[in-house]
């Protein structure tokens, strides 16, 4: 504590890069060690559990969008950010510090940050990876076609 005691309480509240690794890291791991978990009881109970698997993105975006939406009403941080003991706060000037509860704007800029526009790269990303193997997979036919064609005559 010797080392900290010229900064002032205004630095130490800040969070520091470690803080908001973490947070970052937690948000990018919380979805394959759920995924992961649901694999293995999926194996060990097919029949009731097959279907939520297969619809595991689209549920767990539905829950993602229901804790984080609670969490930043309630606590005015992420699920994640609350873990880690983080609160978000809008700098305005008009505004009183000592609010804890974000407005409605400010919410769903989070939501849409946090939740909606993750979801949407992950879908268009399957449907780029989708579409790229159906016209690998053409292009090949397409070359062995040719290939046998040609090998024919």
């Amino acid at each position: 504590m010797e080392l900290y005691s010229h900064l002032n309480s205004i630095v130490i509240d800040k969070p520091s890069l470690f803080e908001h690794l973490a947070v970052d890291s937690l948000h990018a791991l919380l979805k394959p060690a759920l995924q992961q978990a649901l694999f293995v009881f999926t194996q060990r109970y097919p029949r009731s559990l097959l279907w939520i698997y297969s619809k595991f993105d689209t549920l767990y975006f539905i829950l993602h969008l229901i804790v984080e939406s609670y969490y930043l009403s309630e606590w005015g941080a992420s699920f994640a950010e609350h873990f880690y003991g983080l609160k978000r706060s809008v700098s305005k000037p008009w505004r009183s510090i000592a609010r804890e509860k974000l407005d409605r704007f400010v919410l769903l800029k989070s939501l849409i940050g946090l939740c909606i526009l993750p979801h949407l790269q992950s879908e268009l990303d399957r449907l780029h990876e989708k579409w790229n193997q159906s016209h690998l997979f053409q292009d090949f036919l397409h070359e062995n076609v040719s290939f046998v064609i040609f090998m024919a005559k």
